[in-house]
């Protein structure tokens, strides 16, 4: 899709590849081609496709075609007027995944609180991610909940960039628990991590 934006004529008219490719995300029986449809939305980088990649976000069936919606929305710099909220609570990981990969990246803003309700995630890779958003958000209203997964994760990834994201916020109130992780947790890189975050505050 990326070489036919390029061209002039033959893409955006009625019936043309830009509408077909719409057409397939819509309507196509395969899920694998609806994906790759989703996927060609964004690489468009034409507002019709936002529309389109909201409804799959909120209607196919299939999660790896709405995770390719999810993904495509982040390259067309938009939240799908909330779909991307919607991928936040799927019940589909990769679904997941690819929201918060896009919420990190969009210009628009994105509900915070369901990015932050994810670090209570069952798979450690969504809550790791979940706190690598919050981070670049700079989102010091989830402090307390970033504070628990410092302490008690079982992942030593997670607690790692829950440690970091402490730093980021800059909110005093964590210095002492970040202090004592420096000197206790199990991983040396979190020991590491929590003392870097503990002299930013």
């Amino acid at each position: 899709a990326w070489w036919l934006r390029r061209r002039i004529f033959g893409v955006f008219g009625p019936g043309e590849a830009y509408e077909r490719t719409i057409q397939t995300l819509k309507n196509d029986s395969n899920p694998t081609k609806r994906a790759y449809a989703a996927s060609a939305l964004g690489e468009f980088l034409a507002a019709p496709g936002i529309d389109a990649c909201a409804e799959a976000i909120q209607n196919d069936s299939d999660a790896g075609v709405r995770a390719a919606a999810a993904s495509a929305l982040g390259r067309l710099n938009s939240d799908g007027n909330g779909a991307l909220t919607k991928a936040l609570s799927d019940g589909d990981g990769k679904v997941k995944l690819a929201a918060l990969k896009s919420a990190s990246i969009i210009n628009t803003s994105v509900d915070v609180a369901s990015v932050a309700r994810l670090v209570d995630d069952g798979n450690a890779v969504v809550r790791r991610r979940a706190l690598e958003v919050l981070d670049t958000y700079r989102a010091k209203d989830s402090v307390s909940a970033v504070l628990r997964l410092a302490k008690t994760d079982a992942d030593a990834e997670v607690r790692l960039a829950a440690c970091h994201a402490l730093g980021s916020f800059g909110d005093a109130s964590a210095r002492s628990a970040l202090e004592s992780i420096a000197q206790s947790d199990a991983n040396g890189l979190v020991r590491d991590q929590a003392r870097i975050a503990a002299r930013r505050l």
